[in-house]
């Protein structure tokens, strides 16, 4: 036969009404029919399919032959089988095994149909790339090995290929992003999200710097304390939510790091002992201090490393450092959380010692992480990297609680076995690797854990309505609704920022129960288990907060720390502090500084602490005012002014898009910038990159990209130093296509063809060839 799109094989005992199919790629000219009964006459008949059409049939005479009477090879068993290159068409597949395989036989079929397709592995390869599949469908996978006729236990697993209509999270499900100076190094984030995210991703940058650093926040947390800062220094932050990879359009705000204290007491600054990656220093005080902390980044970057150091220490060596490079070292005096700068630094590391002509090795890199073999209570993870560490760190925790654990894996294991989970629950696995005292960025993936087979068995279980009531200062009474199937309930709960978790027991027939020893103004997490033979249900979960402890004398104003974020063209938020209780309720008075226009007012609940007003023109200053207000009488108000920011540039456009380039323009709004920057990242892996742009250009072109990569944009405009907020954009470059085509092996009636791969996933390759005077012939 000619090219054919695929061939199809019926078979099955001759006089049984039963068929069964399998399925062969177009290019296949043989197959192996497996799951046979010996000294059987078997019926076949094969089909060749192209463009929708099928062939009449060949129908071969087949008969299995009696099953030996000596013993037959028995072929070894398989290792592991792990998922990985998911596109909407194709998926990897990878597995471990022992040699003394003939070959490997791939078996796969979409849930809810009956045929099922197959490919065969030469024995020297231990993956297959699966192709030509629907999107967002769950495929059933086998994989044996064969040896001597027979065939292995099979690894199974179940993969879904990607949809190609994700749904992009909505930029409103976050807002109110507020932060404030904690210290000269450090900012206190927090936020507000109508919906529960994956995670969240926190990028900051000092103004007038291109380079952007981030962090990565579980999704149940609502605030974050970024350190490492420089004091006195102007920090721009962006909030992105996270779910399922892709990221919302970003929140931010602005905020102003406080200054460093002078020293106390001059020290006396020692500096010995520099190397190629480490150097030694000491000092003197005259004070007590609690700690030191010891902050030093490398000279040219933004990002400082902290290190504490006892009280009773005066010296302390750095190690892990850069050879030949300038170093800046800053040393505080710790007494009840305020710092006291005590001595800086400049230090250069020696160059590296190097007496065999090769140069130090860079750290390794970290390249997949995923999960398998998840049941109720455990999971495997597994993961590939370079060679080069000296051993793995495993942490895992609930996803949006603070509590983790870790786990370390020698240097030479790349899987790991976690026990002790909760059943029906999602977890945040996180992998670092370390070499030496260097550690890894991580990598993340979440996995849910496996649903309790005894208690998920009773289909028509009630279990939920957890209710509080009789909240004060330090107690709540916990209510709840179940069916009569468990042994007993567990009640835990945690105070944000604590690693402690309290438990209480209580019997099968209690539904409430009163949980005391709470500490006042303090947000908890309340998880609450169903227990049945030694096993947890899939736990409720509540988060509220104590109510603060009475404060009496109200008419004393307790309003202070007037804070304005999220400052846009039309609209800015508002946000103090205040103690619980204080005030039954507040009133904000706005109006442009100029008084051209009559002044608004909003009144706010009395359990609120902020407001966004939503109704102002651009490039305008306001002035604000907030009143507490009790029994009908309010406090003196408490004033600030702040400027709305101009109107911004239109949404991005993206044209000559190629596999390494693309072009990004915009039109500019009603006032014109001095200058844009566009901040650029692949979505799934990389650094923030960032380009400036002249405020008279509308245009940008983008190059060294990676083919068939989908990258975020953000475009700020800045205007008189200050910078509005950032417009959002998506694009996806081309893939590249194959290269160094050549012919080998030629001879009268064939010929190998040999290129090099596009470096972006393909579903498959189309070759076309044509001799002078024919038609041209095309294969897949």
């Amino acid at each position: 036969p000619g090219a054919f799109d695929s061939s199809l094989v019926e078979y099955g005992a001759q006089g049984a009404a039963a068929v069964r199919k399998l399925k062969v790629t177009g290019t296949r000219r043989s197959t192996a029919v497996l799951g046979l009964s010996p000294r059987t006459a078997d019926r076949v008949r094969v089909y060749w399919a192209s463009r929708g059409q099928r062939t009449q049939p060949l129908s071969p005479k087949a008969n299995t032959t009696g099953l030996e009477s000596k013993v037959a090879k028995k072929p070894g068993e398989l290792g592991t089988l792990s998922v990985s290159h998911l596109t909407p068409q194709s998926f990897k597949l990878s597995w471990t095994t022992a040699k003394g395989f003939d070959s490997f036989l791939v078996e796969y079929s979409a849930a809810g149909v009956g045929s099922v397709r197959n490919l065969t592995v030469p024995a020297a390869r231990s993956f297959s790339f699966v192709r030509g599949l629907s999107p967002a469908t769950v495929y059933t996978v086998h994989v044996y090995g064969l040896a001597g006729g027979q065939r292995s236990k099979p690894l199974t697993t179940q993969v879904t290929t990607v949809s190609t209509r994700p749904e992009v999270p909505k930029p409103a499900d976050l807002s109110g992003l507020s932060g404030r100076a904690a210290s000269p190094s450090s900012v206190s984030l927090s936020w507000e999200a109508r919906r529960d995210f994956d995670s969240f991703v926190v990028q900051f940058r000092p103004q007038g710097s291109e380079e952007v650093r981030k962090v990565t926040v579980t999704g149940g947390s609502r605030a974050h304390t970024v350190t490492g800062l420089r004091p006195s220094s102007k920090y721009t932050f962006y909030l992105y939510g996270v779910t399922g990879g892709r990221h919302t359009a970003p929140i931010s705000t602005t905020v102003v790091t406080t200054d460093a204290p002078e020293p106390s007491s001059p020290p006396s600054p020692g500096v010995s002992d520099i190397s190629a990656d480490s150097l030694q220093f000491s000092w003197t005080v005259e004070r007590v201090y609690q700690l030191f902390l010891i902050q030093y980044r490398a000279h040219g970057s933004f990002s400082f490393h902290n290190l504490t150091v006892d009280a009773d220490k005066r010296s302390y060596s750095i190690m892990g450092l850069e050879p030949s490079t300038k170093y800046l070292v800053y040393l505080y005096g710790v007494y009840k959380m305020h710092l006291t700068k005590l001595m800086a630094f400049v230090a250069t590391t020696t160059a590296p010692v190097d007496t065999n002509g090769v140069k130090p090795s860079r750290l390794s890199k970290l390249i997949r992480l995923s999960g398998n073999n998840v049941t109720d209570t455990s999971l495997q993870v597994y993961w590939a990297a370079e060679s080069g560490f000296d051993s793995f760190i495993i942490q895992y925790g609930v996803e949006g609680a603070t509590e983790t654990r870790n786990l370390t894996a020698a240097g030479d294991k790349q899987s790991a076995f976690i026990s002790g989970l909760w059943p029906s629950t999602r977890y945040l696995v996180a992998l670092f690797g370390v070499s030496g005292n260097r550690q890894t960025r991580p990598l993340t993936t979440v996995i849910s854990t496996a649903a309790s087979l005894r208690v998920e068995q009773v289909k028509s279980i009630l279990f939920g309505g957890l209710t509080f009531s009789n909240i004060t200062a330090n107690s709540l009474q916990l209510s709840w609704e179940a069916d009569d199937v468990f042994d007993s309930f567990l009640i835990q709960y945690v105070a944000q920022g604590s690693e402690s978790r309290s438990n209480l027991t209580l019997g099968a027939g209690r539904r409430s129960a009163h949980v005391t020893g709470l500490l006042p103004a303090t947000n908890y997490t309340i998880y609450l288990h169903g227990v049945t033979g030694g096993k947890l249900s899939r736990p409720l979960v509540a988060r509220l907060t104590i109510t603060a402890v009475p404060v009496y004398d109200t008419l004393v104003s307790t309003l202070g720390g007037l804070l304005v974020s999220d400052i846009s063209a039309h609209g800015m938020r508002l946000a103090w502090t205040v103690e619980e209780g204080a005030f039954d309720s507040f009133l904000v008075s706005y109006r442009d500084s100029m008084a051209r226009q009559a002044a608004r007012e909003l009144t706010v609940p009395g359990s609120s602490h902020h407001v966004t007003i939503a109704d102002l023109s651009p490039s305008t200053e306001y002035l604000l005012s907030l009143h507490g207000v009790l029994d009908g009488r309010r406090t003196d108000p408490i004033p600030i002014t702040a400027r709305t920011a101009r109107a911004s540039p239109k949404g991005l456009r993206f044209t000559k898009v190629t596999d390494s380039s693309v072009t990004i323009s915009w039109s500019a709004g009603s006032d014109h910038a001095d200058s844009y920057k566009v901040f650029y990242v692949q979505n799934k892996q990389g650094e923030p990159l960032s380009r400036s742009v002249d405020g008279t250009r509308t245009d940008i072109t983008l190059s060294s990209l990676a083919p068939g990569a989908r990258y975020e944009v953000n475009l700020v405009p800045v205007r008189g130093g200050v910078e509005s907020p950032p417009i959002l954009g998506h694009f996806t470059t081309a893939p590249d296509p194959p290269s160094q085509l050549k012919a080998v092996n030629v001879t009268q009636t064939r010929a190998l063809l040999q290129w090099k791969a596009a470096t972006a996933p393909v579903d498959h390759y189309v070759v076309s060839y044509k001799a002078e005077g024919a038609a041209a012939v095309r294969k897949t």
